[in-house]
């Protein structure tokens, strides 16, 4: 999503500064207040996400004394699984359109994320399926890095799988869990500053720049804490909260310190922000909107775990992050499509297909591919599940990285403009 350098936001010089645009719109177009509507907006930007924690939370207290309860948060993780084809598959699929569908000039210009990345992840992938029982832990590189590893004082070390497709498979699941929270918070932000344009909240730069590192703090945060919730449920017998779909994960073994450090940095920048707050109302009588602030407040409920609520956190908050994106996504789809008296039918038929695409493109071909392959059997995982799902997920960190810069006038005029009526 929209991050600050993707934002292009400068600042008018005098008392009452106003953030604006870099380039300047058509005259046939004015200034938004919102993505479609302000309530509708405040649920997919993070409202429904944190009703639905408060009750979950309510109802845990009570889950062992009522069946129904229990029998309910059992089925959470099917029924979530269900909304991902309709929202977490089409969240993919419409960054990939937005990608690859800007023309070739588009694609050469951002030769990076649109070419090599996926051409390296696709080789990577390639050799781990073709020489997944190449046999890894003795060899002189590996031996090396490992003795580097020891020398720096991580207990982390490389070949742990022996063998060479697993040991890929493990690294790349790592990756994909680091920048799926750069991702996250990237988006944040950038929802953020949506909507201080929309609401003309006034932001002074090192004021913006906090905020972001507010969220990068609770994305860096949330890794070291997975990475030692998982080795503790690990070392405490449960094997299976260290797998990726049947793919065994190679400790980290990140040291304590840094989740004690990682906890208090994320708690005096979230302090910083509330203090921004305070300041600005001081000094201008200016309150930000609930539609700028329940991002913010949404990513703190997603990623700081206050009880053990698997249900919420597992399955429920990739939905909710597909959801805060779809908004922004719809609405710059939805310019696409001609205002006729086919619109309605146009949109339905697109929405129809993103559903099958993603459908066949998520589960389907990778599902008959393991199937037909077995790789179950020779491999004893489901590769091309968990390919294609770490693959997906790394390329869209990159995709989305390029796509979301309001410097382009496609996204800057579809986001934060519509035409005077």
């Amino acid at each position: 999503m929209l991050s600050e350098q993707n934002l292009d936001l400068k600042q008018s010089s005098g008392v009452n500064q106003r953030l604006q645009l870099a380039a300047v719109p058509s005259t046939s177009l004015q200034k938004r207040s919102s993505i479609w509507n302000p309530l509708s907006d405040f649920w997919a930007l993070g409202g429904l996400s944190i009703l639905l924690c408060i009750v979950l939370h309510i109802a845990n207290f009570f889950r062992d004394d009522l069946p129904v309860l229990q029998m309910r948060f059992m089925q959470l993780f099917a029924v979530f699984s269900i909304l991902s084809i309709v929202c977490n598959h089409p969240h993919f699929l419409v960054s990939y359109r937005f990608g690859y569908g800007r023309g070739f000039k588009f694609i050469f210009k951002n030769w990076f994320a649109l070419i090599v990345v996926p051409l390296v992840l696709m080789a990577t992938y390639a050799v781990a399926y073709f020489k997944f029982d190449t046999e890894i832990s003795q060899s002189p590189y590996i031996l090396s890095l490992n003795s580097l590893m020891t020398h720096i004082g991580l207990s982390f070390r490389f070949g742990a799988s022996d063998k060479l497709g697993a040991e890929i498979m493990s690294l790349s699941i790592w990756f994909m869990y680091f920048t799926v929270g750069w991702h996250y918070c990237k988006q944040v932000y950038g929802c953020m500053m949506v909507y201080a344009f929309y609401d003309g909240y006034t932001l002074k730069p090192w004021q913006r720049g906090l905020f972001k590192w507010s969220v990068v703090s609770v994305a860096i945060y949330q890794f070291i804490y997975m990475t030692h919730l998982m080795e503790q449920h690990s070392l405490d017998g449960n094997i299976q909260d260290l797998r990726f779909q049947g793919f065994s994960l190679t400790p980290i073994g990140l040291p304590e310190w840094m989740l004690g450090w990682s906890t208090l940095i994320m708690a005096i920048l979230a302090a910083g922000g509330v203090i921004i707050l305070i300041l600005n109302y001081q000094k201008s009588k200016q309150l930000p909107s609930w539609n700028f602030l329940i991002p913010w407040i949404a990513f703190y409920v997603w990623w700081v775990p206050i009880s053990h609520l698997p249900e919420y956190y597992l399955a429920m908050v990739p939905f909710f992050h597909s959801l805060q994106y779809l908004p922004f996504a719809l609405r710059m789809e939805s310019t696409k499509i001609k205002r006729n008296r086919w619109y309605n039918a146009q949109a339905s038929l697109r929405i129809l297909l993103l559903l099958a695409a993603g459908l066949w493109a998520f589960e389907l071909i990778p599902s008959i591919l393991d199937k037909k392959l077995e790789t179950d059997v020779y491999q004893s995982a489901w590769f091309f599940t968990s390919a294609f799902a770490v693959f997906l997920n790394i390329h869209h960190f990159f995709i989305d990285s390029v796509v979301w810069k309001l410097k382009n006038k496609d996204v800057r005029d579809s986001l934060l403009y519509e035409t005077k009526s």
